[in-house]
C-alpha cells in the first residue's frame, strides 16, 4: 500500500520525452500519483494516455519559480497534503533552474533530489568532468590547446550554456575543412567557450549508475547500435554486460562515491584499442530510459527509495541483458531527410533482419503512447 505521507510527484513534460514517458510507465507500475506541467499546447504528453494527469500548461519553455510554487500550494490545498513535492530533475534546463533556486523551494517544501550546485557542475560540464577523470587515471580523448586541424575533431563548451532559443548546445562535430569553417563563422565571438577533444570512433557505451545517500550503488550498461547524425539521439541500444567490467565500472564509482555524489547518472564512453575512453556523463535521465524497464534494471527502484517517493522495499535484480531500445521515429527523422545514421558495431543488414524483434522494443508502439507512434511514423515515411 502507497502511503500517503509521501511526496507529491511533479513532472515538467516537453523535453526528454522519451525519458519522461518511461518514468511515468515506472510510476505507473508502482501505483504511484502524479501531476504533469505541459509545455505548450502543443505539448506531445496531449498525445498520450498521460495527459489526464496534465494540471498546468505553461507557455511554451517557460520556467517560473512564482508558477511552480503557485501550483503546489493550490495542489496542496485541493488534497490536503502535507507532504511536500517532489520536481523530476528531467532536462539540463530544468535541473538548473532547479539548482538556481534551491533555497527558495525548499523553504516551500519542495525538493528535486540533486546534489549542490557546484557538484551538479563539476560532473555535468563537459571540460570538469574530463579534468576530474584524466586525474583520476580514467581514459580520455586527446585534447588541443588550439583550433585543430586534424580531423574529425569535437567542439565542446567548457560550461553548459544555452542559446537565445533556450536550446542546449550540444557537442560539435568537425569533419572536414568546410565543417571547420561553418563551425568558425557561427560561433566567431564565442571561440573561447570552447575546448577541442579528438573525436572517438568506437563502439559505444552507456554505463547507468544509481547512488544511493548511504553510499552504496547499482550499476548497469547499455550498447548503442544507431545513433542520429551528429551525436544526436540515440535510435537502437541493447542492454549489456559492460558493467561487469570491475576496473571500468568501479574506476567511475570510485570518483563519484568520493565525491559524495548521491542520484542518477550515465557515463558514455567509447572503445578505442583496448581502452574505454570517456566521452561525457550526465547526472540525469537519460533518452533511452525505456531500456531500464525493458532489461529489469532496478535504477528506478532505488531511486525512488532514496528519494522518499515510495516506501523502500526488497528489490529484485532480474537484469536482462541483450534486450533492445528503439526509436523508429529517430530513424525515419534521418532516413526523409537524406540523413545517414551512425552505425555502432552493427549493420543495416542485422537491423533490417533483427527489424521483427526490434519492433517490439520501440519506445512509443504501445497503448499508452499510440498516437505519437502513428504520427512519428506517418510524418517521417510521408516527408
Amino acid at each position: 500500500m502507497i502511503d500517503k505521507n509521501l511526496k507529491n510527484i511533479l513532472i515538467y513534460s516537453g523535453s526528454n520525452p522519451r525519458a519522461l514517458i518511461s518514468f511515468l510507465r515506472f510510476l505507473d507500475q508502482k501505483g504511484l500519483k502524479y501531476h504533469i506541467i505541459a509545455n505548450g499546447p502543443n505539448d506531445s504528453i496531449f498525445q498520450t494516455a498521460y495527459s489526464k494527469s496534465v494540471v498546468f500548461t505553461r507557455k511554451y519553455n517557460h520556467l517560473c519559480i512564482d508558477e511552480l510554487i503557485a501550483l503546489t500550494t493550490r495542489i496542496a490545498a485541493e488534497t490536503s497534503s502535507r507532504a511536500g513535492f517532489f520536481v523530476l530533475p528531467s532536462t539540463e534546463y530544468l535541473n538548473r533552474f532547479l539548482l538556481r533556486n534551491r533555497i527558495l523551494l525548499e523553504q516551500h517544501q519542495i525538493k528535486f533530489g540533486l546534489c549542490e550546485e557546484e557538484l551538479y557542475s563539476k560532473i555535468s560540464d563537459k571540460l570538469s568532468f574530463t579534468d576530474l577523470c584524466e586525474k583520476n587515471n580514467l581514459p580520455v580523448p586527446q585534447q588541443f590547446d588550439t583550433l585543430p586541424s586534424v580531423y574529425p575533431f569535437v567542439a565542446k563548451y567548457k560550461h553548459y550554456l544555452f542559446d537565445k532559443k533556450k536550446t542546449e548546445v550540444k557537442p560539435i562535430l568537425v569533419f572536414n575543412e568546410k565543417d571547420k569553417a561553418q563551425f568558425v563563422e557561427e560561433f566567431a565571438t564565442d571561440l573561447d567557450s570552447f575546448f577541442y577533444q579528438e573525436y572517438i570512433q568506437g563502439d559505444s557505451f552507456y554505463l547507468l549508475f544509481h547512488f544511493s545517500k548511504d553510499g552504496s550503488y547499482v550499476v548497469f550498461s547499455q550498447e548503442n547500435l544507431i545513433q542520429q547524425k551528429d551525436g544526436g539521439s540515440m535510435i537502437l541500444a541493447k542492454s549489456s554486460t559492460l558493467h561487469e567490467n570491475k576496473e571500468l565500472s568501479e574506476g567511475y564509482a570510485s570518483i563519484f562515491k568520493h565525491l559524495c555524489f548521491e542520484g542518477l547518472v550515465m557515463v558514455e564512453v567509447k572503445k578505442k584499442g583496448s581502452n574505454y575512453i570517456m566521452i561525457e556523463a550526465n547526472p540525469r535521465l537519460w533518452g533511452p530510459s525505456q531500456l531500464i524497464l525493458n532489461a529489469n534494471m532496478n535504477l528506478f527502484d532505488y531511486y525512488l527509495i532514496n528519494n522518499e517517493l515510495i516506501n523502500a522495499y526488497q528489490v529484485e535484480n532480474n537484469y536482462k541483458s541483450e534486450v533492445y531500445y528503439f526509436w523508429s521515429g529517430g530513424f525515419f527523422q534521418n532516413q526523409n531527410s537524406m540523413e545517414l545514421c551512425k552505425f555502432y558495431n552493427f549493420t543495416q543488414e542485422e537491423f533490417y533482419q533483427n527489424y521483427p524483434q526490434i519492433l517490439t522494443n520501440e519506445i512509443y508502439l504501445k497503448i499508452d503512447t499510440l498516437n505519437i507512434y502513428y504520427n512519428e511514423n506517418r510524418k517521417e515515411h510521408l516527408g
